[in-house]
């Protein structure tokens, strides 16, 4: 193989690898936001939503109380590298459990920003598993 042959190869591959990175980042943070959400009904964990390139509008119906469903759904609509991927509640009392500790015995520091302060420990293993 020539040594442009081996340079494309190796850009493909590390593309790839990049790709595969930032869904498993994604993946895990939405699923720890999706885990530390407290259940009542199983409502709020339900209406958590995945889109790209824009927040999703409106909330669900739907009840989760272990959030398999939601988490399908979020794994199914991870967009990878240079897409933008949100994850959206808009249930009314959703911002208020984030930061008004409405859940003060499930979720007293919130879903969101709890999550989100593990950052730098999701990247690392992301990154470590998907090595080029």
């Amino acid at each position: 193989m020539s040594f442009a042959r081996q340079v494309q190869a190796f850009a493909v591959k590390s593309e790839k690898a990049l790709d595969q990175t930032v869904r498993a980042i994604t993946f895990s943070l939405f699923r720890e936001v999706v885990q530390r959400t407290p259940v009542d009904s199983g409502r709020l964990k339900g209406n958590w939503q995945v889109s790209l390139n824009a927040p999703a509008a409106g909330t669900l119906a739907t009840l989760d109380p272990n959030g398999g469903s939601t988490l399908s759904r979020i794994v199914a609509g991870i967009g990878g590298l240079g897409t933008r991927t949100y994850l959206t509640n808009n249930l009314s009392y959703a911002q208020r459990i984030e930061y008004d500790g409405w859940s003060h015995t499930k979720a007293p520091s919130g879903m969101v920003r709890v999550s989100f302060a593990r950052i730098d420990n999701i990247v690392a293993q992301a990154a470590r598993a998907n090595r080029v």
